[in-house]
């Protein structure tokens, strides 16, 4: 996961001890003010990938109305 997304998930209980073992809830909004952040970093082409398959999953998720997670593994 490129390092924006990893610090941005530590700083918001989605990381460590604070997560819940079944996931974390986020909502779309979240999720695309997260990734507006990451269009700012200088990432490598890896990292713009994994940005634009969160992109395209929240895309997806939005249209069929399902639920997002994040899971700490």
């Amino acid at each position: 996961m490129p390092a924006i997304l990893r610090d941005h998930a530590a700083g918001t209980g989605w990381y460590g001890s604070e997560a819940s073992p079944t996931g974390t809830p986020i909502t779309y909004a979240e999720l695309a003010a997260l990734l507006a952040l990451a269009d700012e970093a200088r990432l490598d082409e890896h990292e713009r990938r994994i940005c634009d398959a969160l992109r395209n999953l929240a895309a997806e998720a939005s249209q069929a109305a399902a639920p997002m997670f994040v899971y700490d593994d």
